[in-house]
C-alpha cells in the first residue's frame, strides 16, 4: 500500500509532477468520477462540479436510477447559471429542504467567503421565491 501511495502521491503532486496542476484539474473534471450521493426524501442529492459546470449544479436522481450505471439526473440549481444571471460569484454552501420537498434553503456565498446569503428556493419551479426567506 506504501508503493501506491508513494506513486499517486508522485502521478498528482504539482511541485514532483512536470504536468502539475493540469493533472490534478484533469482527474477532478473526470467524467468517469463517482457521484458523492446523499440520501435525502427518497432521492438522491448530489453537487457536481466538472469543466462544463465550474460553479456545479445541484441535482437529483431516484434511488433505483443511481444504482444504475448512468444515472439520470435532474438538474434542480446551476451555479454557473445563476452567475451569469445575477452577475455575481457564487460559491455553493448547501441546502436543506422540507419533508415535502416544496421548499428549500439554499446556502450560497459571494466569492467562497465566509459570510454566506441564505435564500428559499422552490425545487417544482428551479426559482428562488420573490417573497420567500432571504
Amino acid at each position: 500500500m506504501k508503493q501506491q501511495n508513494a506513486r499517486s502521491d508522485a502521478a498528482s503532486s504539482p511541485i514532483r509532477n512536470s504536468q502539475g496542476p493540469r493533472l490534478n484539474l484533469t482527474v477532478l473534471n473526470a467524467d468517469d468520477r463517482i457521484p458523492e450521493g446523499t440520501l435525502d426524501h427518497q432521492w438522491v442529492f448530489d453537487f457536481w462540479q466538472d469543466a462544463g459546470h465550474v460553479r456545479g449544479i445541484w441535482r437529483r436522481t431516484t434511488i433505483a436510477d443511481f444504482a444504475s450505471k448512468t444515472p439520470h439526473w435532474q438538474t434542480l440549481l446551476d451555479v454557473d447559471e445563476l452567475d451569469r444571471d445575477t452577475r455575481q460569484n457564487w460559491v455553493w454552501k448547501g441546502s436543506d429542504c422540507t419533508p415535502s420537498f416544496e421548499r428549500c434553503l439554499i446556502s450560497l456565498s459571494l466569492g467562497g467567503g465566509d459570510a454566506q446569503a441564505i435564500r428559499e428556493f422552490d425545487p417544482k419551479s428551479g426559482k428562488f421565491s420573490d417573497d420567500g426567506l432571504r
